[in-house]
């Protein structure tokens, strides 16, 4: 069951949309039958970056995440299944 609530939009300061890199990289290396190596040379990377990537240990800057989605949905990953959507709600402030 699903609950449905309204939210004020005064209350929302935006969006951020979350990248679930782990899962990515692991299924692209997966659908493009790489090694951990193979795919550090292909985004011109070290191993050890990728496998802190694949394990949650490291998160990639912006360049690299880029990179990554480009290489996926060149392989056929449909990439909104590793978007996640977060609401993000305005800091209340106290009484001066």
């Amino acid at each position: 069951m699903y609950a449905t609530f309204y939210i004020n939009p005064w209350y929302l300061k935006g969006m951020r949309v979350t990248l679930d890199v782990p899962a990515l990289v692991s299924e692209l290396r997966r659908k493009m039958q790489l090694t951990q190596e193979e795919l550090a040379r292909e985004l011109d990377v070290t191993f050890g970056t990728i496998n802190g990537w694949e394990k949650g240990r490291h998160r990639p800057i912006a360049a690299f995440r880029r990179k990554l989605l480009e290489h996926a949905r060149r392989a056929g990953i449909d990439t909104l299944l590793f978007e996640d959507t977060v609401l993000v709600a305005r800091e209340k402030r106290g009484k001066r």
